[in-house]
C-alpha cells in the first residue's frame, strides 16, 4: 500500500478545558434519550486530522502525518508520526468525522464513559449530528461505522496515555465491534451496540476528552471549521511544530490547533 506524508503545524495541540454537565432530553416518540449540548470528543483525535475533504472510495492511500516537538526545557525536538491506513470502504470524510463525535457524545451517557459500548438508535445519532432522517443518511450512518471498525490508526510516540502521562506507541481501530438488534416488543426502532478498541475506551474513561458545543458545531461549514470546534483552537493550518514546557511526557495544552482535513490526490 502506497502513503503519502504531511507536516502540519500548530501551537500546543490537544487540550482539555472544562466541561458541563452532560444533559438529556426526552423524545416523545419510542422514548429516546438524546443528549444536548456540549458534545464531548477525545483529544488524541483531535490532535490529528484523520479526515479528509471529499469522498473517501475504495484504493485510496494511506496518509502519514507527522510533528516535531521541542522540549523547551532540554531543547530536544521529538517527532512524533500518526499513519491513517484506510479500509476497502476508502478513506475516512468529514462525515465520518461527524458521525464519531456523535458516537463519542452518546458514549458518555449517564455513566462518563464508565461503559466500553455504548446503544444507540440511527435516530439517536442523526438527532445529535443534525442530520435529516433519510434513508440516504441511514446509509451514510453505516458507511460510517464499516470505515470507522476497519480504518486502522497507527500511532508513532504520539497517542497521549492519560493514565501513564506519557506519550506511547499503538496501533488500533475505534470500533472493535458492531452489533444490531430489534426492533422489538420492548423497542419500536433497531439499536446498534459499537464496543470501542481497548486504548481509545480507556482514554475515554479516563477523562482524555474535551466538550464540544454541539449546536456551533452543526452551525459551521464543513471541516476545517469544524475541526477547529473540535480541538478548541482559533487557526488551522501548516507545519507543525510546537514547544512543550512540561517535557515531552507532558499532556497538550487546551490552546491546540487542529490542522484542515486532508485531500488525497486523485
Amino acid at each position: 500500500m502506497t502513503s503519502k506524508t504531511y507536516k502540519t503545524s500548530s501551537s500546543d495541540p490537544g487540550g482539555g478545558g472544562r466541561g458541563w454537565r452532560f444533559a438529556y432530553m426526552n423524545d416523545r416518540k419510542g422514548g429516546e434519550l438524546i443528549p444536548t449540548t456540549p458534545g464531548k470528543y477525545e483529544l488524541n483525535l483531535a490532535e490529528y486530522p484523520l479526515v479528509l475533504l471529499g469522498k473517501g472510495k475504495p484504493g485510496d492511500e494511506a496518509n502519514v502525518i507527522r510533528e516535531e516537538v521541542r522540549d523547551s526545557a532540554t531543547g530536544r525536538v521529538a517527532v512524533r508520526e500518526v499513519r491513517i491506513q484506510p479500509s476497502n470502504f476508502g478513506y475516512p470524510t468529514e462525515g465520518d468525522g461527524d458521525i464519531l463525535l456523535g458516537l463519542v457524545s452518546l458514549s458518555r451517557g449517564g455513566g462518563n464513559f464508565a461503559e466500553k459500548t455504548v446503544t444507540f438508535t440511527r435516530q439517536q445519532l442523526l438527532r445529535v449530528m443534525g442530520w435529516t432522517r433519510s434513508q440516504k443518511a441511514y446509509d451514510r450512518i453505516q458507511l460510517g461505522l464499516d470505515r470507522w471498525q476497519t480504518t486502522r490508526l497507527v500511532f508513532d510516540g504520539s497517542w497521549y496515555d492519560n493514565h501513564t502521562k506519557r506519550y506511547i506507541n499503538t496501533k488500533l481501530v475505534l470500533i472493535q465491534k458492531l452489533h444490531e438488534r430489534g426492533p422489538d416488543s420492548d423497542f419500536p426502532h433497531p439499536r446498534l451496540t459499537v464496543t470501542w478498541s481497548d486504548d481509545f475506551a480507556r482514554s475515554l474513561s479516563s477523562g482524555y476528552i474535551r466538550s464540544v458545543d454541539l449546536e456551533m458545531y452543526r452551525s459551521l461549514t464543513p471541516t476545517p471549521s469544524r475541526c477547529t470546534c473540535t480541538s478548541g483552537s482559533n487557526s488551522a493550518a501548516g507545519i507543525r511544530r510546537r514547544d512543550s514546557a512540561g517535557g515531552s511526557g507532558s499532556s497538550p495544552s487546551a490552546s491546540s490547533a487542529c490542522p484542515p482535513a486532508i485531500r488525497i490526490g486523485r
